[in-house]
């Protein structure tokens, strides 16, 4: 998420969108010693010649620790100018800005919340979090308090050469698009950009079978995952593979032995139509 900040930091379109221009802050808790040729290697790609409206801490900032963040508070407004608060703090990543606490545990995970929301309050900014997913890498580590609370939740995968960033949660808005994305070699380091050429993420027709069953079984926007793969025309260790695709593109979620479709999938060509 580098480069979104940074192009926030130059008022430059981010993956084609455009970005409300202002000064950002990232909370480096590891990695901080590439951060400069990361950068580096962002700007050279944009033929940009400085960067000046990011501001880069290189030190972890406990988010459990009042004392802790009311300092970087203080920092901030000394550091950047009244007229151009920040409007985009990063903490990466969230396991290093909760040093001596359990991820797992709700009253943890709910103080780093607090904090996250005192700092929006006092400087305007949006609050966003780097954070790992479990050993399965389909959900979020730890309390299930933070995606409570998150506005938005993005996840980036890779599978070969390509990395997949898909939107799992939008408050109070549609679910944008995947966005198929690659690492492009500059320098010493690497930027991500649009995988040019390749064709719009989309299902097969294996794929769009099972997104059939889905809508043809749902009772109140859900179906049981039992039903769908009884319903649907496709052998077992198909069915679970297609499964998983169109829940990590975004098309389907998955909780407690039940499948919805989401705005996208209900969305996708034929989807409608009788099996």
């Amino acid at each position: 998420m580098g480069a979104w900040s940074l192009s926030i930091a130059t008022n430059r379109s981010w993956l084609a969108h455009a970005v409300r221009w202002g000064p950002v802050v990232w909370v480096a808790t590891e990695g901080g010693w590439g951060l400069a040729q990361r950068v580096q290697a962002w700007l050279d790609a944009q033929g940009e010649p400085t960067l000046h409206a990011a501001l880069f801490v290189r030190e972890p900032v406990n988010l459990l620790q009042e004392s802790a963040v009311a300092a970087l508070l203080k920092d901030l407004a000394h550091d950047l100018p009244a007229a151009a608060q920040p409007v985009l703090i990063t903490f990466d990543t969230l396991h290093g800005s909760m040093a001596g606490a359990d991820e797992n545990d709700a009253g943890d995970m709910g103080k780093v919340i607090d904090s996250c929301r005192w700092i929006s309050r006092e400087t305007g900014a949006h609050v966003q979090l780097i954070h790992h997913t479990s050993k399965d890498a389909k959900w979020e580590r730890g309390s299930g308090s933070l995606r409570g609370a998150a506005d938005t939740m993005l996840k980036l995968e890779l599978e070969d050469t390509v990395l997949t960033l898909t939107a799992d949660k939008q408050r109070d808005a549609a679910l944008p698009a995947p966005r198929q994305l690659r690492l492009q070699p500059i320098g010493n380091s690497c930027t991500v950009e649009p995988l040019e050429g390749s064709a719009p993420i989309g299902v097969a027709d294996g794929d769009v079978k099972l997104l059939q069953a889905i809508r043809s079984l749902e009772v109140n926007g859900e179906a049981t995952v039992a039903q769908v793969l009884e319903v649907v025309k496709l052998p077992r260790a198909s069915a679970y593979k297609s499964l998983a695709k169109l829940e990590r593109l975004g098309r389907v979620t998955r909780r407690r032995g039940k499948v919805s479709l989401t705005v996208i999938g209900a969305a996708e060509p034929n989807v409608s139509e009788t099996l």
